[in-house]
């Protein structure tokens, strides 16, 4: 999903679930962006019954920055 803002527009993951309205949760990334982990955290709220949105807090500086925390870099 796209979020405006009036000095910009940056990405967020949203994981719905299948009834609403429900509880919105905002779940916050690590340094490795939203990666795998932070969909999977998303998308497992959302299971339990909550609207969870992870936005893209790096997008000023780098953005869509999506890192596997278990790669080590060269």
């Amino acid at each position: 999903m796209k979020v405006s803002k009036l000095d910009g527009v940056f990405n967020a993951y949203a994981a719905l679930p299948a009834i609403t309205p429900v509880p919105v949760v905002a779940v916050v990334q690590e340094i490795f962006g939203v990666n795998s982990d932070i969909r999977t955290t998303c998308n497992e709220l959302a299971r339990d019954g909550f609207i969870a949105i992870a936005p893209d807090l790096f997008w000023r500086i780098e953005p869509n920055v999506d890192l596997d925390a278990a790669v080590a870099e060269h």
